[in-house]
């Protein structure tokens, strides 16, 4: 496969766990916020993942309630680094866009 196929397969295959994490509600919290970490380390940073990320954080024990809620901080400051240093902040005003 070549770079752009390669590109295509990927976009697929983020969609359709995109969709599965957010609409899922039978697998367990744990498991769909790791897969909705993963999408936003991946670069989908919509408001949609990272609201639904918080949501299922908040059903996590309190000891796994701290920890996803500090990675969520740490990925949500990671971003507004990234916008920080392109020069561009109009994303985290308004919500930031999937970039995958």
């Amino acid at each position: 496969m070549n770079k752009d196929e390669l590109l295509q397969l990927r976009e697929q295959i983020v969609g359709k766990t995109r969709q599965l994490a957010l609409d899922d509600d039978n697998t367990d919290p744990v498991s769909r916020l790791e897969v909705l970490m993963g999408l936003i380390r991946s670069g989908d940073t919509s408001k949609e993942v990272m609201q639904q990320a918080s949501e299922i954080a908040e059903q996590l024990p309190e000891d796994g309630r701290l920890d996803a809620y500090l990675d969520l901080i740490y990925e949500i400051d990671a971003r507004l680094g990234d916008e920080q240093a392109s020069g561009s902040d109009t994303s985290a005003q308004g919500g930031a866009n999937p970039t995958a």
